[in-house]
């Protein structure tokens, strides 16, 4: 992981409620001459692609700030059987000056 970027671990059962991994992403720790972010989602499980994964999303959420409330959900979007692949990129983030 880059500066700035935290893994809370791989979860390979989906055992558990809730959130099963997540990334942290401290903005203010991230170089500042890196421009965009791409959040990706992969399953590496030989063979398997979405269309294997029930009931998984991914969601981008704010720590807080002074927009957003801790836990804002800012994105979400569903892992489901309507997608053949066994990656994509969820989000991307820019920074403006």
């Amino acid at each position: 992981m880059k500066p700035g970027a935290t893994h809370s671990g791989d979860n390979t059962t989906g055992d558990g409620a809730g959130d099963d991994e997540t990334i942290r992403i401290d903005l203010d720790q991230v170089e500042h001459s890196t421009k965009e972010l791409y959040v990706t989602v992969n399953i590496y499980n030989s063979g398997a692609t979405f269309k294997d994964v029930h009931n998984a999303y991914v969601r981008l959420c704010s720590v807080g700030s002074s927009k957003f409330a801790a836990g804002h959900e800012m994105a979400r979007y569903p892992l489901d059987g309507e997608i053949s692949s066994r990656g994509l990129i969820f989000c991307r983030l820019v920074r403006h000056d």
